[in-house]
Parts: structure tokens; sequence; C-alpha cells
């Protein structure tokens, strides 16, 4: 079918529209000849619409003689009727010939670098270190292997998890995903003590060594010392410093919230689509194969598809464009739908800043509709989690005893 379609746009094609009492008959003629249409409308009770090939339109004459239906052509399309109107226009030729010249030797050139998805990192650090293997502004996108460059940034640059690199027109889009780096660790043979790093209730200490300075049913504030790492024998030993270790189980509660519009999820697919055809080149587009979409709402779901290899020397692709029909879903549906939507984003939102392993204990809702446009999901959260972090302790070595 999609290669029909491409041989009728160089070989030319036409808009028909054939009226006539006897419409299915023609139909059912054209099959048996042979003849290839799209895009069949039937307008109505006596009328319909077709595209069809230039050279299929001769065969048509003996039809409409049996069928005493009368056949217009509305509109002529494809490369040659566009050269025969270039022909009596030398200088426009001239001009959209230079100007898709200029179109292939533009886009097959990088001249925009976007970098996304950073947080901490120096974008300076990607540009410069992805600039070294070809990406930059300016240099030839077929000499760029993607895949190695890839490869070579997560070993160049240690603080990145993940990396792709997209060309998109004149634009290479480079996606990234910083590195969680672990907290720092300090060494067993340093002494240390045992800080808070939330706000909470001490629930519960298990100290394998150090001196606990709270107890259980304490508030503690983020910073404030645990358990500490400086054990006094003034009467024996004297002063000791010790790497202090346990395991500080405390109450602590997290607020958030999730929002949702709901005009984003008031409606539902109903299954119907129409697809579009379009060529492109860089960031020209023309139409190849469009329709008329009958629908009064839908969402656009779009794909491309490379004309040759990977595109990197001749960048010409089509672009299809699903048209996907929507309607519209009750209000308390809806409604539902939305509070569910927002609670889920309050949830994952967070589950992330919660310590592993922290156990969640109690959990509390609560909803607003906010103008009638949102729904907002507010979510309190009672957790049991160890908020001890080692912190080390600066010593002279010289004058106290360690251990």
């Amino acid at each position: 079918m999609l290669v029909k379609r491409i041989w009728h746009f160089f070989a030319g094609y036409i808009l028909i529209e054939v009226e006539g009492l006897s419409i299915e008959k023609f139909m059912n003629l054209t099959i048996l000849k042979g003849i290839y249409m799209w895009n069949v409308k039937r307008t109505s009770y006596t009328t319909l619409t077709a595209y069809m090939g230039i050279r299929d339109f001769k065969k048509l004459r003996q039809i409409q003689k049996k069928v005493r239906c009368r056949v217009k052509i509305r509109d002529k399309r494809g490369l040659p009727f566009i050269m025969h109107k270039l022909k009596r226009r030398k200088a426009l030729l001239i001009g959209m010939m230079f100007f898709l010249v200029s179109i292939y030797t533009i886009s097959a050139f990088i001249w925009v670098v976007e970098i996304e998805g950073l947080e901490t990192m120096d974008e300076d650090i990607i540009r410069d270190t992805i600039g070294q293997f070809g990406i930059l502004p300016g240099s030839f996108k077929g000499h760029i292997d993607i895949p190695y460059v890839e490869n070579r940034m997560m070993i160049e640059v240690p603080d990145i998890s993940w990396i792709s690199i997209e060309f998109k027109g004149t634009r290479a889009i480079v996606r990234v995903v910083e590195a969680v780096k672990p907290p720092d660790m300090v060494d067993i043979d340093d002494p240390c003590n045992i800080v808070a790093t939330k706000a909470g209730i001490i629930h519960k200490m298990i100290v394998l060594e150090g001196y606990p300075i709270v107890g259980e049913g304490d508030v503690v504030e983020p910073g404030q010392l645990l358990v500490s790492g400086i054990l006094d024998y003034t009467e024996t030993t004297g002063v000791r410093y010790v790497h202090a270790m346990g395991e500080i189980l405390a109450r602590t509660w997290y607020e958030t919230k999730g929002e949702v519009h709901i005009g984003d999820l008031a409606y539902v697919r109903t299954g119907r689509t129409v697809e579009c055809k379009y060529l492109s080149l860089g960031d020209y587009i023309m139409d190849f194969a469009v329709e008329d979409i009958p629908f009064e709402r839908y969402e656009v779901v779009e794909r491309k598809e490379l004309f040759f290899g990977e595109g990197k020397f001749i960048p010409l692709e089509f672009i299809v464009r699903e048209y996907v029909e929507l309607e519209s879903l009750p209000n308390d549906v809806v409604l539902e739908k939305a509070k569910a939507e927002a609670k889920r984003l309050a949830l994952e939102s967070i589950e992330a800043t919660i310590s592993e392993g922290g156990k969640i204990i109690d959990k509390t809702y609560k909803y607003d509709i906010i103008e009638g446009e949102r729904v907002v999901c507010i979510i309190y959260i009672e957790v049991i989690e160890d908020i001890g972090i080692q912190e080390k302790i600066i010593i002279n070595r010289e004058e106290a005893p360690i251990g």
C-alpha cells in the first residue's frame, strides 16, 4: 500500500468526483478492472470522491458509459503536475531547487546542541566533553557514530549513569541522567559521631559503639548529635575516641501533594483513527497523503519512518500522524480518575524522599478541588526510619587515644 502511494506521487494522481445512481456498480467494475483507488468517501447517496493514479483515469471511460455516471477531476496532485506548473516559472523552479539543496545542506549539519536532564552537574562539562567527539555546532552529522559517542561519554564522565543522543533536523538533543552518589562513608579506623539527618521522635536505638546522647521518645532536629564517639573516662584511661556505630530509628513525618488538571482526564479514546502522511526533508515538510479530520476532538500520535538507511546522508523521511478520536467521560468518572492520579503522583513524590528501609506506618489523604479545574491530593505520612549518619571527628591523633 505504501509503495503504491509513493509510486502514484511520482507518477501523478488525481482527486475525482463520481455522480450517479449506480455508485455501487461503479465501484464493483473498478475492482474488476484492477483500478486502484484510495481514500474513497461517500459524500451523498449519489456521489463519492476518491484518489486514483492518472494512468488509471482513462480506464474509467468504459465503466462510465456502462453505469451512466459523471466523473469529474477535482484536483491534480503529484510530481508531474508540480513540474508542469514550474516549467512556466523557471525562476521559481531554480529558486526551489536552490531552496531544497540549501535545506539538505543545512540539515546535514548540527547547528544547535541541547542538553536535557541535568540537575546538579555543570552543563559546560557535558558540552565540552561531547564536543570532543564532534557533537558541536557546525559539525557534519554523517561522520558521527552515535553509539560510540554514547559509550565514550559514559567512560569519560563518571557522574552520569545514562546518556542518549538524538538528531532532530539541525538539532542534537543530548539527554542525560545523573548518577546517584552514595553518601560519604567514614573509614572504620576514623573516629566519628552519629548525627540526625532529619527531624523526628526517637523510636528505638541500637548502639554498637559510642555513647548515646538521646533516648527513646526524645525529639531531635537535623544535625543534632545522637551518639557520641568521644568517651570520657577521666578517672581511668582518660578520653577515648571511637568509631560510633548503631541504628537510630525515629518516627518522621512527611507532607506532599499531587496535582492533576481535570481536563487532561476528561476524554477517552473511541478507537476510530485517521492517518495522514507527510514527506520531510530536514525542517521542510510537505503533504503526501493527507485527509480531513472528521473528529471534533482528537489526539495526535506521531512516528517517523526513514526513507534511506539511517538518514545520515539523505535525511528524507515519512512523518506519519495518527489522529485518534476522543469522547468525553461522565463528570463523576473523571473526578475519580483525577483523584486516583493525584494520589499516585503524591505517593511517587514522597517515596523518593524516604530513606531506604523506611517503613510507612500511617497515611492520611486529603483532596481539594480548586476552581473546578484541578484536583489536589495532600498526603500526610508517618514513617519509622533510620535517621542517623556518621560524621567524622577531627582530632589530633598524637594527643588522643583512639579505639
